[in-house]
């Protein structure tokens, strides 16, 4: 049945005869135009099919960036599955996790990166998914098999875009100790990127770095809205500085996310100047990197995952507003209320709550959570804190719950806490961020132990890292004979106070060198 709703794979549909002689795709030595990239998505597609993916069927993405992840994205919106990626960061506990809560009927993998986690994975969570496809195997299980014994043949009746069915599904961090997949639908994801293609003023003549992580949403708008307007994807594996240094001077790139780390590095590398980075537009202010590149766009304003990234555009507020400030998407309401529901008034503030296609799907699996965050009326309470000011601009103020921002990825204070308190010698824990002007904010964790147990900091870290992700663990701890408590909750602006915590997200930035955006994950 055709829908009027907007569909990503119709849309490729039309680009083959739109721009028949454009690139649509660059990766590594894979170079391929519209019509190319139209045939590959109905091989994937078909043989997705063949294997028993229908209408609701859930697929699973661990790999890092690659054009096929793109063409598999595009092939379930054909056939109205949900793609899921997952952050190939993760430790194989937290993957099986996943494994578990997603229930995948497909995995495709990436062999050579992940093999010993992923083994790991699947002995952790035994007898899921029905089928893993791997993308760099040579066998018959491999990603290029799979498309070869495939038929390219395309449809006029893709499944039909639907705002109460997921496309993208990408697990948030770890916010209430237990990280859940937020839910995105094809309307919700097709409408933002549209706002996005007039933020980047993006055109066919547009060449988009692919390189932060696409388990991020930041990523996805990068991508779609060049993808929308008939420019060309050029990914990179990772976001290891030489590869993007020569990726941008060879390809002649224009737009991406590079995070503040990474530039320093390129400036560094690039300190001979033996690369031409002017094509690139970035909004980045790093001493080297920006004489290097030009003055341009990047995703500002505040928003989170679950309401598919930044819904408060910085775009909108207009000249000489502050970071983190922006005024709602032309999709969306906003209101800034208080714990009764009640609209605050004008520089008082209040949570975050926004409704329309961008909002509404909540969290895969989770009934009772989803019944918290979303009202019956439809609006989706972020557990963010804002302000409205008078001129009608909205400004993040912070999150509801603890979180540090590290290099671009959100750790959340509860999961590494949690961790932390799992170590026979520990009692209790509190993570807070100090500021950092390469990371932003470095993971710092305040630590009780038990007065007969002595641990180290490299115990304790190493400890950590086995468990969760090697970003989320502490880089400074602290030993303390108890926490500071306000009631019975930990006092973390105390915690901060004595151990030098601040830099949280949407607090002032002092090192110029934050990306103007906020987007929870």
């Amino acid at each position: 049945m055709y829908s009027a709703f907007p569909s990503f794979y119709r849309l490729l549909n039309q680009h083959r005869f739109s721009y028949p002689l454009q690139e649509a795709v660059v990766c590594g030595d894979t170079r391929l135009s519209f019509g190319e990239l139209y045939d590959r998505v109905n091989r994937v597609a078909n043989a997705m099919a063949a294997l028993g993916v229908t209408e609701s069927s859930r697929i699973l993405w661990l790999g890092q960036n690659s054009h096929a992840l793109l063409e598999i994205f595009l092939a379930c919106s054909r056939l109205g599955a949900s793609f899921c990626l997952v952050n190939w960061r993760q430790s194989a506990a937290e993957i099986a996790f996943v494994l578990r809560d997603f229930d995948p009927a497909l995995v495709f993998w990436q062999e050579m990166e992940f093999a010993p986690t992923v083994s790991d994975a699947k002995i952790q969570a035994p007898g899921l998914a029905s089928h893993w496809i791997s993308l760099d195997g040579q066998g018959s299980d491999g990603y290029r098999q799979l498309l070869a014994d495939a038929s390219p043949e395309g449809t006029d009746t893709p499944a039909a875009p639907d705002t109460g069915r997921a496309l993208l599904v990408l697990y948030t961090g770890a916010f209430g100790g237990q990280p859940n997949g937020a839910q995105i639908s094809e309307p919700g994801l097709f409408l933002q990127s549209l706002v996005h293609v007039n933020v980047f003023e993006a055109t066919s003549d547009t060449k988009t770095l692919v390189s932060a992580p696409t388990f991020h949403i930041t990523s996805w708008l990068d991508m779609l809205p060049t993808f929308i307007a008939g420019g060309t994807l050029c990914f990179a594996r990772s976001t290891d500085a030489g590869e993007i240094l020569d990726l941008i001077g060879s390809e002649r790139l224009t737009n991406g996310t590079v995070q503040p780390p990474t530039a320093k590095k390129i400036a560094e590398l690039n300190a001979d100047g033996s690369h031409d980075l002017s094509c690139f537009r970035s909004p980045l202010t790093i001493p080297g990197w920006t004489e290097m590149t030009s003055r341009g766009p990047g995703i500002s304003g505040t928003g989170q995952t679950e309401v598919v990234g930044p819904v408060i555009v910085g775009a909108f507020a207009g000249e000489g507003s502050t970071p983190f400030c922006g005024r709602p998407a032309p999709m969306v309401e906003a209101k800034v209320v208080d714990d009764t529901g009640a609209m605050v008034g004008a520089g008082e503030v209040g949570e975050l709550v926004i409704r329309g296609p961008v909002a509404g799907l909540g969290y895969w699996n989770r009934p009772e959570l989803n019944a918290e965050r979303l009202s019956a009326d439809g609006w989706w309470h972020t557990r963010d804190l804002a302000r409205r000011d008078r001129d009608g601009t909205i400004s993040f103020v912070g999150p509801k719950s603890q979180m540090v921002k590290s290099g671009g990825e959100n750790v959340y204070a509860a999961e590494v806490e949690n961790v932390l308190k799992t170590h026979p010698a520990v009692t209790n824990a509190a993570i807070i961020g100090t500021p950092d002007a390469d990371w932003g904010q470095l993971v710092t964790a305040v630590v009780v132990t038990k007065p007969d147990l002595n641990v180290t900091v490299e115990e304790l870290q190493e400890f950590v890292r086995s468990r969760i992700a090697r970003y989320k663990t502490p880089r400074i701890i602290h030993f303390a004979p108890e926490l500071p408590l306000n009631a019975f909750a930990i006092d973390y602006k105390a915690l901060d106070r004595e151990f030098g915590g601040g830099g949280y997200p949407g607090e002032e930035q002092k090192n110029g060198s934050n990306i103007g955006a906020t987007v929870r994950k």
